[in-house]
């Protein structure tokens, strides 16, 4: 018999069973799956970052994720139920200081800055600048100067005091110093000023002259007197004096008569006068004589003769 090759035609068929299940059927009745799977449905994944602690906190709160890949839904499977993140509040300070360069408070988990006294919130008022004030809003007076840090510098910190002092001759009138406040104004506002110093006036003694006039009325610093006295009287003392600082560097003087009384020309001058014969007497008569000091003191003239007098 010769050998051949026999074809056996196997008559196949499909049938549904169920919903989503096909069957295939073999006229030599067996039965079996087709090829088509089931569907996949999807199954979150684990949360990023896997701890809260590992979790950063932004504006108040931590936030992780998950993805709903395990596995990811497939062939038409249901996907993930439920929200893809989490969050909860968190103290927005633990964190770098919340991102701020001084205070840090935070706030229903939010962070919000603010600066130490001296400062100003600048930007978005997590960096802070120093409050600063312009030294030539406080500038040295006539006569006078500003102390450090303030002579040396156009600005300078909140919080600095700058104090003034005066020439030698000069003393202050207003606030002698003043701080850059808070708000980067000085207070007191106002310089003081420097006011020259002013001597006691001199009063000249009995025969004696102050020079000049301003000695006896205002002498400021600087300002030279002299002293002299009446002809006839001699200076007690020093010969001039100077306003300096506001004292004397010298004391008063006082002026000594030097100058006997005089008769000027109401002394008689001599004479001879005789007597009548057989007379031991004459009368001699002369002006009134006069004696005078330089100082108005009275004085006392001897012997007491006046005019006319007879002389034995």
């Amino acid at each position: 018999m010769s050998s051949f090759v026999k074809f056996i035609v196997l008559a196949l068929s499909v049938v549904t069973i169920g919903t989503n299940q096909n069957c295939v059927t073999a006229c030599g009745g067996g039965r079996r799956r087709s090829s088509r799977s089931s569907p996949v449905h999807g199954k979150w994944g684990s949360w990023r970052p896997s701890s809260w602690a590992q979790t950063q906190c932004s504006d108040g709160y931590k936030t992780r994720y998950r993805n709903c890949d395990s596995p990811s839904p497939a062939r038409g499977g249901r996907s993930c139920r439920g929200s893809r993140s989490e969050s909860t509040e968190c103290n927005g300070c633990i964190s770098g200081n919340g991102g701020c360069d001084h205070i840090c408070r935070s706030y229903g988990g939010s962070a919000r800055c603010s600066c130490f006294p001296g400062y100003q919130g600048s930007g978005n008022q997590k960096r802070c600048k120093r409050i600063t004030c312009d030294t030539s809003d406080w500038p040295p007076p006539s006569n006078g100067q500003i102390s450090s840090p303030c002579n040396s510098n156009s600005q300078v910190h909140s919080g600095t005091y700058c104090a003034v002092t005066c020439n030698h001759g000069f003393k202050i009138n207003g606030a002698s110093r003043s701080v850059c406040g808070s708000n980067g104004e000085w207070t007191p506002r106002t310089t003081a000023n420097c006011q020259v110093h002013e001597c006691q006036a001199l009063s000249a003694p009995d025969d004696g002259e102050i020079t000049p006039d301003i000695c006896k009325t205002k002498p400021l610093h600087g300002q030279e007197c002299s002293y002299e006295c009446s002809p006839g009287y001699a200076r007690i003392g020093p010969s001039s004096s100077k306003c300096d600082n506001g004292y004397w560097t010298q004391g008063g003087f006082f002026c000594q008569d030097n100058e006997a009384p005089s008769f000027g020309e109401t002394c008689p001058s001599p004479h001879s006068v005789f007597a009548e014969e057989g007379k031991t007497s004459a009368t001699v008569t002369w002006g009134p004589v006069i004696a005078t000091d330089n100082d108005q003191s009275n004085v006392t003239v001897s012997p007491e003769v006046t005019s006319p007098h007879v002389f034995f």
